[in-house]
């Protein structure tokens, strides 16, 4: 009786290892959660540098594009000292197209505002002495004293609001004296609105999962006051990064908010499942070693049937088999009829070469001989078969079974159906191909675009050269002026192609947000012409408007339909010889679709070589492409515009005949108050 008691019992030592493997379980689960925290952080925290300098360069960006425009009309102010309010209105409003947020521009003569554009809304500028500005002429007197620009702000306006100010003293050039050498004549002023700047760069997008704060009133870097965003984010472990200004900077600090990176969800059902585990592993010890205690003999009786399921899970994979000592199959379950359709009874009596009809010259297969004839485990040995189900790729692993004298008794093992993999891989491998072409049209791409560039940046250069040297002579203003303008000309080109760029990069980046509203068609395609006849008419080309009578409105971004139209309209511009005719027309199909169509008969293309202009990077017929400038990025961006509204853009074109471009926006996007038209 108290030997029954004792052997039923259990000891404490079997209770410490259970409570061991307990623990060790759980702190393993705990590891693995604060490692995955950690990673998770990780990314969340890189992810948010990538923002952050993303941010950066696009501020950068935009204030030095606005520092060009304030130069730009201080270059136009020196040479034209007296110019009327008329003249500095049509050079004004030509400045700050597309840059929307640009407030205003401005010239003092001397230190008095004299004229401002637009007036509307700023009248209470105009006569303002910065002399009586006591918190701005400091400032004002220090660039005067010293010739340089000037970027103060966020600061509050004489007309209201707040903005970014920037101010460039302008000099007269005295004959035979250095350029801007002279008298001062006045400032030219610069007023950007911060939070319109901020809100076209998506600000608020970035701020739905991070906080942003940016410090530095006047360009003094950390010493300046935060204007934008939380003040307690500098300190409080954010990423900073310093936005250069002319003369000076800003700081930007981005943060993740706060439950960016909670923990995943696997894992918390994990730790649960891994509790219960671990308990169940506590009562598992518990079990094994009353057994264990029990007698030696049973684990004995047990030892050859754990070894050969063993071995089973081991070389893991969808079905088992087994061979004897001269490798032919002598088992198989019943998982290889169900994966690969063949029935177990197909293998038995055949080695895994016969059932193959495998090369014996392959290297695959004569490795695997080797490694039967050296008795040596085997471990994902892949090979082809045909099958019911067509020809299919196995894997297969197995470890050699040998009796207690040595002698081989055959191998065990699985193997499984790779094919899906396989097929994978070959796709991967046509994957990298093709990346490894788009990156050669890239490259092209890029030689292409560093001629575009290079091409205004010297007519820039040497031109203003002309007019700093003085080559002509000090009297010589209206050459100057026509230097001038060119200098405007090639700067307008460069901005231009620098928009496109970064266009194309947010269409492609998703970045790209449109502004839905009811327009007037034809209004839109009048403006689009009105931009493009110049061209036209400079070209030999007659471009015609062919609109029916009654078009419905349409649900769409004007900003975005106008670059459509004028994108399609230049390109067919350019690539039409005189004396042909460019049309701009639209039509309601029987669904309810808007076409809106663009037709030239001009030079065409290959039809094959259509889908290619529609691709980023992509230029048919360089060479021709190269004489008639440009950068190829209009059509794409038209077509990343039309996906961004739903709606299509095909192109048709044949050589010597012409080229044809149809956007086809939506039937949802058609209002129908109007009588529906269905024009052929």
């Amino acid at each position: 009786m108290a030997d029954r008691r004792a052997s039923g019992s259990i000891s404490w030592q079997t209770i410490v290892a259970a409570t061991a493997g307990v623990v060790a379980t759980l702190a393993l689960i705990y590891m693995l959660e604060a490692t995955v925290q950690k990673r998770a952080d990780d990314r969340v925290r890189d992810e948010t540098v990538r923002v952050a300098s993303a941010l950066r360069a696009q501020i950068e960006h935009e204030l030095t594009t606005t520092i060009l425009l304030q130069k730009g009309l201080a270059a136009y102010y020196a040479t034209n000292p007296g110019m009327t309010y008329d003249e500095f209105e049509a050079f004004a409003s030509d400045l700050i197209l597309g840059a929307r947020h640009v407030r205003n521009l401005g010239i003092s003569r001397g230190t008095v505002i004299a004229e401002v554009f637009p007036l509307v809304g700023n009248e209470a500028a105009l006569g303002v002495d910065y002399r009586s500005l006591p918190g701005q002429w400091p400032a004002i007197e220090r660039a005067i004293a010293t010739r340089s620009s000037l970027l103060s702000g966020p600061t509050r306006l004489v007309q209201g609001g707040t903005a970014l100010i920037g101010r460039t003293p302008v000099f007269r050039s005295p004959p035979g004296g250095q350029p801007s050498s002279g008298e001062f004549l006045g400032l030219v002023s610069v007023v950007v609105d911060v939070e319109g700047l901020l809100a076209r760069l998506g600000v608020s997008g970035i701020e739905e999962s991070r906080r942003i704060a940016l410090r530095g009133v006047d360009g003094r870097g950390a010493e300046g006051a935060v204007f934008y965003g939380e003040p307690g984010l500098f300190d409080a472990g954010a990423t900073v990064f310093d936005i250069s200004l002319p003369g000076g900077s800003w700081q930007l600090a981005v943060a993740a908010k706060p439950g960016v990176t909670p923990l995943p969800v696997e894992l918390t059902a994990a730790r649960w499942l891994g509790i219960v585990a671990a308990l169940l592993a506590g009562l598992a010890t518990l079990l094994v070693v009353r057994y264990i205690e029990q007698g030696r003999q049973a684990r004995l009786r047990i030892a050859d049937s754990e070894a050969r399921f063993r071995d089973f899970a081991e070389s893991s994979a969808d079905w088992f088999w087994e061979t004897d000592a001269d490798h032919r199959f002598v088992w198989i379950s019943l998982q290889s009829e169900s994966v690969i359709g063949v029935p177990p009874a197909a293998f038995i009596g055949k080695t895994c070469y016969e059932f193959s009809g495998g090369d014996p010259a392959e290297p695959a297969w004569q490795q695997h001989m080797q490694d039967l004839d050296q008795r040596r485990a085997f471990r994902d040995f892949a090979f082809q078969a045909e099958t019911p189900r067509g020809r299919r790729w196995i894997r297969a692993s197995g470890v050699p079974v040998m009796a207690s004298d040595g002698r081989l008794l055959g191998y065990r093992g699985s193997a499984s159906d790779i094919t899906e993999r396989e097929q994978e891989r070959a796709r991967l491998a046509d994957a990298l191909r093709q990346a490894e072409a788009a990156n050669t049209a890239k490259s092209s791409f890029l030689a292409q675009m560093s001629h575009e560039l290079r091409t205004p940046l010297n007519a820039i250069i040497g031109f203003a050269e002309l007019i700093s040297g003085q080559v002509f002579g000090p009297a010589a203003g209206e050459r100057y002026r026509a230097y001038a303008g060119d200098i405007l000309s090639s700067g307008r080109h460069l901005l231009a192609l620098v928009n496109d760029l970064l266009d194309l990069g947010r269409i492609e980046a998703g970045q790209l947000r449109i502004e839905p509203e009811e327009v007037d068609l034809p209004l839109l395609v009048h403006e689009g012409v009105s931009m493009v006849s110049a061209s036209a008419r400079k070209a030999g080309l007659d471009l015609d408007i062919e609109l029916p009578e009654g078009l419905p409105k349409l649900v769409a971004d004007p900003r975005a339909v106008v670059q459509i139209l004028v994108s399609l309209m230049t390109n067919a511009v350019k690539f039409t010889p005189a004396g042909g005719r460019v049309r701009v027309g639209a039509r309601i199909d029987e669904a309810g679709v808007m076409i809106v169509s663009v037709a030239d008969n001009g030079v065409g293309i290959e039809p094959e070589e259509v889908g290619r202009l529609l691709q980023p990077f992509e230029q048919v017929e360089e060479t021709m492409v190269r004489s008639r400038g440009g950068a190829g990025l209009g059509l794409p961006i038209a077509f990343g515009l039309m996906r961004l509204h739903g709606g299509t853009l095909a192109i048709e074109s044949r050589p010597g005949t012409g080229t044809t471009v149809l956007c086809r926006f939506p039937a949802s996007r058609v209002r129908r108050s109007r009588a529906r038209l269905v024009a052929g």
